[in-house]
């Protein structure tokens, strides 16, 4: 009897082929310029944090987001919460999601990396997600964070998955780590998903 062993596969570099950017429309597109063309100009920036906020039919995911440059990978936890939570509970979530991206660092190896989401949206497949949520997108931006709203494009075709609608992007202060104030924003801003 023979037993053949499959070769490791070798750690693949992730590649910058630019800066994400979103034109007038609100589409996104990888600015083909170099990140290295702009270092002399470019001030160091901290670290950003980001998250995002999954509505499905019945209840609110929230997952860190770790990256930064242009991409951004889902981190490797998500939490849910019904959705008649009130807007603290939800504000609560969101800050917890933003410590977390700080703090954590891209999960290593080839799995999926909706697992967490789907898990905590107890959901069956990314397909199903997309078909049945909507989705907040946000980063925080010094004293505030950017809340920004998506279309659903559906599951297939050329415009599937979430496109971030960055003309209807909104900032919301961060007065006193006031929570209720951020789980209001997030609630308005799925208003203004499409």
């Amino acid at each position: 009897m023979v037993f053949w062993r499959r070769a490791k596969k070798k750690a693949v570099e992730p590649r910058v082929l630019g800066t994400l950017k979103f034109d007038e429309n609100g589409d996104a597109y990888i600015d083909e310029e170099p990140p290295s063309a702009h270092a002399e100009t470019a001030e160091p920036r901290e670290r950003a944090a980001a998250a995002c906020v999954y509505r499905t039919a019945d209840r609110y995911v929230v997952a860190p987001e770790i990256g930064g440059g242009g991409y951004w990978v889902l981190g490797q936890s998500a939490a849910a919460l019904p959705r008649t939570s009130s807007p603290q509970e939800l504000g609560r979530l969101v800050l917890d999601a933003l410590r977390k991206s700080l703090a954590q660092s891209p999960p290593e190896g080839e799995g999926n990396l909706m697992k967490p989401v789907l898990r905590a949206a107890k959901l069956r497949s990314y397909r199903t997600l997309v078909e049945q949520s909507a989705l907040c997108s946000v980063l925080e931006d010094g004293a505030d964070l950017l809340l920004t709203p998506t279309r659903n494009g559906g599951s297939t075709g050329p415009d599937r998955g979430f496109v971030p609608l960055a003309k209807e992007a909104k900032k919301c202060p961060r007065k006193n780590q006031d929570i209720a104030l951020v789980g209001s924003a997030v609630l308005e801003t799925f208003e203004r998903c499409r």
